[in-house]
């Protein structure tokens, strides 16, 4: 097996550890603040998936948090951390949300982070020298390359209505030429609803 398939194989492995652990992901956490004296309900997504011209795996961890002040005040803000396996380009410096099949929305950032992350691995073996002693040879290199971007920011008020009057969202964020589409429907859908609408 060369270095590249057996990298590929690897992150496949923790592909599937983490999508059997996906459900996890869909618990909703009530606790409250006391420092800002509010309630915080958090929603923790778990995303998994290939960008659209195929440079790379990629995973988005989402934290959704829910803040509900004492004075009625209520604030919903996304914490995204996308992460790409690939050769590719920077992350960019922009998210959007995808509702009502074309109705796309720009997401206002708080805060935009981004870091590459370089690991080189190598593979020895012992051999033995004809005078019977051994000597360590590097068999095997192996380079993984990771792109990691932390995003956040609000959700507006408006965001929230079409959120909640939608069967399906879509997240997108860009690499280059590369658009990494992220779905939200189904289960992982109804628990935003569901955070939205705690009161």
């Amino acid at each position: 097996m060369n270095s590249k398939a057996s990298v590929l194989w690897v992150f496949g492995v923790i592909v599937i550890l983490l999508s059997s652990c996906g459900s996890r992901s869909f618990r909703i956490r009530e606790t409250y603040d006391a420092a800002v004296s509010a309630r915080r309900v958090e929603l923790n997504l778990s995303h998994l998936g290939r960008s659209t011209n195929n440079f790379g795996l990629y995973t988005l961890n989402q934290n959704i948090i829910k803040e509900i002040k004492e004075g009625g005040e209520t604030v919903i803000t996304v914490y995204d951390l996308l992460k790409i396996d690939s050769e590719g380009f920077d992350i960019e410096k922009k998210v959007f949300i995808i509702v009502r099949e074309n109705e796309s929305h720009s997401m206002e950032l708080l805060t935009f982070e981004k870091q590459f992350d370089r690991n080189v691995a190598s593979t020895s073996e012992e051999i033995m020298r004809a005078d019977s002693s051994n000597v360590s040879v590097v068999t095997q290199i192996s380079e993984t390359k990771q792109r990691t971007a932390r995003f956040k920011y609000v959700l507006s008020a408006d965001i929230l209505s079409k959120i909640k009057n939608s069967n399906q969202i879509s997240l997108q964020y860009y690499a280059g030429p590369d658009l990494i589409s992220v779905q939200l429907k189904g289960r992982s859908l109804r628990k935003l609803k569901e955070l939205i609408d705690r009161n």
